[in-house]
C-alpha cells in the first residue's frame, strides 16, 4: 500500500506537468492494488479525458459516483467527459443530479 501512496503521488507530479499519458500509466499500476480509491480513479478518468479518451473515462465517473456520491469534482467531470463526447444530454442530466445534490 506503501508503494501505491508513492506512485501516486508520482502521477499527481506528472498531472501537474500536464503529462497525462506519463500519470495514466503510474495510475494503471496503482488500481491493480487499489481499485477502489475514489482519488485514484478521479485522477484516472482526468488523465483519459485529458489524452482524448472521455468514453473510457465515464466508466471510472460512474464508480466514483457510487463509491463516493458527495465528490463534486466527479459529477462536474463527469458531465464534461459527456461534453467532450458532444453527448450534451446526457451531460445535462449529469449537471441536474449535481444540482440536486449541491444545490448552492
Amino acid at each position: 500500500v506503501y508503494e501505491s501512496i508513492n506512485k501516486a503521488r508520482q502521477a499527481s507530479e506528472l498531472m501537474h506537468k500536464s503529462d497525462y499519458k506519463g500519470a495514466e500509466q503510474i495510475l494503471r499500476e496503482v488500481l491493480i492494488h487499489v481499485p477502489d480509491d475514489p482519488n485514484i480513479l478521479e485522477n484516472m478518468a482526468l488523465c483519459l479525458v485529458k489524452t482524448g479518451r472521455p468514453e473510457e473515462a465515464l466508466g471510472y465517473y460512474e464508480k466514483i459516483s457510487k463509491l463516493n456520491p458527495d465528490s463534486e469534482s466527479c459529477w462536474i467531470g463527469w458531465s464534461g467527459a459527456y461534453g467532450a463526447l458532444g453527448r450534451l444530454e446526457d451531460s445535462a442530466r449529469i449537471c441536474r443530479e449535481f444540482l440536486k445534490k449541491f444545490p448552492k
